[in-house]
C-alpha cells in the first residue's frame, strides 16, 4: 500500500466485515496516516460489537474479486470489438492460486507492424502469442 493519504483526506476508509455478517461496510471513528522512517502507516480505531467467536477481516478498500475482474475485462473487449482500437490480450503468469494474470493492450492501429513483441523470459508462458508491434 503506497502512500495515500490525499485518499484517506478526502474520505477513503478502509472496509470490514466479518464471518457472520459477510457485508463490507466502511470503519467508523477518525482515520490518520503518517509517514514515520519512511514507512506510510494508516490508523484507526474500531469497536468489536459482533459475537465472541466471529472473525473479522478489514480490507484497505472494497474487495474487488477476480471474477468481477474477468467479467469487466470482458465487458470492455466486447464494447471495444468493433472500434478502431487494437486489442491484444494474453497471460503474464499464473498467481499463487492459479489464476491467470493477464497483460491487456489497448491502441491505435497507428504506426502499427507485421512484426510481434519479443518473448519475455521466464514471465509469459511459451507459445502465446504476442500483440503486433508499433
Amino acid at each position: 500500500m503506497s502512500n495515500q493519504g490525499k485518499l484517506i483526506k478526502q474520505g477513503l476508509r478502509p472496509v470490514f466485515r466479518s464471518i457472520l455478517n459477510q457485508k463490507w461496510r466502511r470503519v467508523l471513528g477518525d482515520v490518520t496516516t503518517e509517514v514515520d522512517k519512511n514507512q506510510f502507516q494508516l490508523k484507526w480505531q474500531h469497536v468489536f460489537e459482533q459475537e465472541e467467536n466471529d472473525t473479522v477481516f478489514f480490507a484497505y478498500t472494497y474487495p474487488y474479486s477476480y471474477t468481477e475482474s474477468l467479467n469487466k475485462t470482458q465487458k470492455m473487449m466486447k464494447r471495444l470489438e468493433n472500434s478502431m482500437t487494437y486489442m491484444h490480450r494474453e497471460v503474464l503468469c499464473h498467481s499463487v492460486e492459479g489464476r491467470e494474470m493477464e497483460i491487456i493492450t489497448l491502441s491505435s492501429y497507428k504506426g502499427i507492424t507485421d512484426d510481434r513483441e519479443p518473448h519475455i523470459e521466464n514471465c509469459l508462458p511459451l507459445g502465446e502469442e504476442r500483440p503486433f508491434m508499433f
